[in-house]
């Protein structure tokens, strides 16, 4: 019984409670009618009356119809700004530039900015760099708030290989004002391995060319970014360009600092790499005349070399220095002149007065492999340049080698001459016949076939040979100085032309008085070329770029920012405005508009609480 009175009661309760929510919803509703209520009341209330109304009406929609064509155009920017978006992603790229240069149509428009960013995206997907970098400036200009363009276009000219002008980028990105702080680190960050990076390959591109002077300045300009994921690389490279140009103290220093950076290791050619830079320290001591260095150099090359027969080779060369060894004289390469040198049992063997002018016969060489006919000239050269230090000598080229004195030939053949057990290669030979102290014949062979890579020899080593060669056919011995033309090794510290040494101690061969001090009398036209030193030994290799890889770096994430892009707000032209301003000026009773009575609070419905 309790249990039924107990339901009884909640019933009415609930019937209770479920009438005091119908009476307040009713009353709420009754103040404050929904917007779709109101919006209906109000277009009844504004319906035109007559024809005349309708006619002002129009021509309120037409004074507006400036801020419709702007909202529209506001719209088609925005929506081509998510249409492109999608096209991105999607990698239709061509399609996308398109539906852009649509949206671009309505400039300017709150979007224009971002449209050109974006058509900048797909002109650089396709290649079109210069494209690209054009509609960043022009989004730049559009747009006040985008002051990343500097930043944007560093890296376009990354890409496209343009590195010179990349690293510029970002050095004035790192600068750039009210740029973004994170994109002005990431530039700083990024600039040191492009900077690194950029003027490496830039120096490859040099070393290619064979432009020495090109690659020690990129090269340089790219240890400023040390350290970086390529400093080994660079000073390993840069190592070798100054030993080439003749600056070995520098190309050890450099060689040293490339060991002592760690090396990248995403460069596959890493050991050789290493190896070669050694190799370049050990042949730039060779240079300097520290034999003894150079030996321990080129031992731990053959320590780290993987090619059997380049470690072989370098091992010939190690027991060749050992021999050189012996050959310096302490103290002798100061002297003026190097004329102790070439006696043979208190005299030099030299060419009688009485062979004036010396009948010279230069063979073609034409049918050598490697030869090319400016070695001629660069023999007549020699002469000339020898003749002018002594005022002595004298010549005259003949036709007849059987009438010449000196005969000048050119080989593909292996040159080589025994020394100390062991048959030691050779540039030229020049081998002199002579009776006491005068000088009966000379004939000099000159190379066209480097020994020790078996490639032409290059025209500046050519050039140095003859210099070389046909000073020995005039009587000159070997020097121990190794900036001497008649060194008797090869040295980055020759010039390729006669020092004051070799010119004194010729003039001394051939003197009228016990000391000469031997000068130019005659002008010589020099040639074209840049000397290099004769080959002696396995030519050194420049550090491998082609297996670095570049620097990584992201873009700013472009396609983010449509997810935060607003659609343009429609603000419809003032049209209750103008009819109000039409009933003033024409007091037109007909447009005169029924304001809606004010409600009597007392005629609200009255509420009633639940029965009990």
């Amino acid at each position: 019984m309790k249990e039924r009175i107990l339901l009884i009661i909640s019933r009415k309760l609930t019937s209770s409670f479920f009438l005091f929510l119908v009476s307040i919803l009713s009353l709420s509703l009754w103040q404050c009618p929904n917007e779709a209520t109101a919006q209906e009341f109000e277009s009844k209330e504004l319906a035109p009356k007559n024809k005349e109304t309708n006619n002002l009406i129009a021509q309120a929609v037409s004074n507006g119809g400036n801020k419709t064509s702007d909202y529209e155009k506001e719209r088609q920017a925005y929506d081509a700004c998510q249409r492109v978006n999608k096209l991105l992603g999607a990698g239709s790229y061509s399609e996308a530039a398109q539906l852009a240069q649509s949206g671009i149509s309505c400039d300017p428009t709150a979007y224009s900015g971002y449209l050109h960013r974006q058509l900048s995206a797909c002109l650089k997907a396709q290649k079109d760099f210069q494209g690209a970098i054009a509609e960043l400036k022009k989004a730049a200009k559009l747009d006040p708030t985008y002051k990343n363009s500097t930043y944007d276009i560093a890296l376009i000219n990354y890409e496209s290989g343009n590195l010179e002008e990349a690293i510029k980028g970002l050095e004035e990105a790192q600068k750039q004002p009210g740029a973004d702080p994170i994109l002005k680190q990431e530039a700083s960050n990024l600039l040191t391995q492009v900077g690194a990076f950029g003027y490496l390959k830039l120096a490859e591109r040099a070393l290619a060319a064979n432009n020495l002077s090109a690659a020690k300045k990129h090269l340089t300009s790219a240890a400023r970014f040390d350290p970086s994921t390529y400093s080994s690389t660079v000073h390993g490279n840069l190592a070798y360009v100054l030993r080439e140009l003749g600056e070995s103290e520098r190309a050890i220093e450099e060689g040293k600092k490339a060991l002592n950076f760690q090396p990248n290791q995403s460069n596959q050619a890493l050991p050789q790499n290493q190896a070669n830079t050694v190799y370049t320290i050990g042949l730039a001591y060779q240079d300097l005349g520290n034999f003894q260095e150079a030996i321990n150099w080129l031992t731990r090359y053959t320590q780290l070399e993987t090619n059997a027969q380049n470690r072989q080779k370098a091992e010939v060369f190690i027991a060749e220095l050992r021999d050189d060894l012996g050959k310096q004289k302490p103290g002798l390469d100061k002297k003026a002149d190097y004329l102790e040198s070439c006696m043979e049992n208190g005299v030099v063997p030299s060419w009688p007065a009485a062979k004036m002018p010396l009948k010279v016969y230069i063979k073609s060489g034409t049918s050598q492999s490697g030869y090319k006919p400016i070695y001629r000239d660069f023999t007549i050269h020699a002469l000339d340049t020898w003749c002018s230090v002594c005022p002595k000598l004298s010549y005259k080229l003949v036709d007849n080698p059987q009438s010449a004195d000196i005969s000048v030939s050119f080989s593909n053949s292996t040159l080589g001459m025994s020394e100390n057990g062991r048959t030691r290669l050779k540039a030229g030979i020049t081998d002199i016949k002579s009776d006491k102290a005068e000088i009966l014949s000379a004939k000099v062979a000159v190379t066209t076939i480097n020994p020790f890579d078996q490639k032409p020899v290059r025209d500046g080593e050519c050039a140095t040979i003859t210099m070389h060669e046909i000073g020995h056919s005039l009587g000159l011995d070997h020097s121990t100085a190794v900036s001497d033309i008649m060194y008797f090794g090869s040295s980055c510290k020759q010039t390729g032309k006669p020092t004051a040494r070799d010119r004194n101690t010729l003039a001394l061969i051939y003197k009228d008085k016990p000391i000469i001090t031997a000068s130019l009398n005659k002008t010589v036209k020099p040639l074209n070329i840049t000397y290099l030193p004769p080959p002696a030994f396995l030519p050194p290799a420049p550090v491998d770029t082609k297996a670095l890889k570049p620097p990584v770096f992201l873009p700013p994430p472009l396609a983010k920012e449509v997810q935060y892009m607003k659609p343009p707000l429609f603000v419809p032209p003032p049209l209750k405005k103008e009819l109000n301003s039409a009933q003033n000026n024409k007091a037109e009773p007909s447009l005169n508009r029924a304001q809606p009575a004010a409600r009597d609070k007392s005629k609200l419905p009255f509420f009633l609480p639940p029965p009990k």
